[in-house]
């Protein structure tokens, strides 16, 4: 949940890759809602830290994607 957290208010761009990693990323949760091409963004430029949070949120979930499918073929 603090991955999702991290997001909030984020800004979004349906038209250009303002986070610069080739990477569609959408959250939901009871909470929130964010993805990071949204039709109704909220603002197109992304600040130095912006970029870097985004980086490592996806690093996180790449890191617990890979995780996952090592116990899984384990299996």
């Amino acid at each position: 949940m603090s991955l999702v957290n991290q997001l909030r208010g984020f800004p979004t761009s349906s038209v250009s890759d303002i986070y610069g990693l080739d990477t569609k990323l959408e959250l939901t949760t009871f909470e929130i809602q964010w993805e990071n091409n949204e039709e109704d963004a909220v603002s197109t430029e992304a600040t130095a830290e912006n970029k870097s949070t985004f980086k490592d949120v996806v690093e996180s979930i790449e890191a617990l994607a890979r995780q996952k499918a090592k116990k899984d073929a384990a299996i």
